[in-house]
């Protein structure tokens, strides 16, 4: 997939409430926001299964998504690779595909349960 262009803030956050956008790189958002939406139900659906024999059957669903999910990563990263020149991409920890999707995840979790996802904050505030 070709990148369309590096979206902004605001066309990121539209991303999280919008189904649609005319940026591929929000496209992708869209889909990882999804996938984790999707993957919340299962979770809880796994919460209050009556059986192992559903549980597991709703725990390979969920490795099915998370299968997804790393592929949409993975297409976020390919398309910078494929369309900015090595030497302008700044070095970085985590790709932004794995950005996003970190993103992604706290928009869902905040919109679940009312909190944010707090790991990330503790651990820089405790050192």
């Amino acid at each position: 997939m070709k990148l369309t262009k590096i979206p902004t803030a605001g066309e990121l956050l539209s991303g999280l409430t919008n189904s649609k956008s005319d940026n591929n790189i929000v496209c992708e958002l869209i889909k990882i926001t999804k996938h984790h939406i999707h993957q919340w139900k299962l979770e809880d659906k796994s919460r209050h299964a009556d059986c192992d024999a559903e549980i597991g059957k709703i725990k390979r669903e969920i490795d099915e998504a998370n299968a997804v999910r790393y592929q949409i990563i993975r297409s976020i990263d390919q398309m910078l690779r494929d369309d900015l020149p090595e030497s302008s991409l700044p070095p970085v920890c985590i790709g932004l595909g794995e950005f996003l999707d970190k993103i992604s995840i706290s928009w869902v979790r905040k919109s679940k349960t009312g909190t944010h996802y707090r790991s990330c904050i503790s651990y820089t505030q405790s050192n």
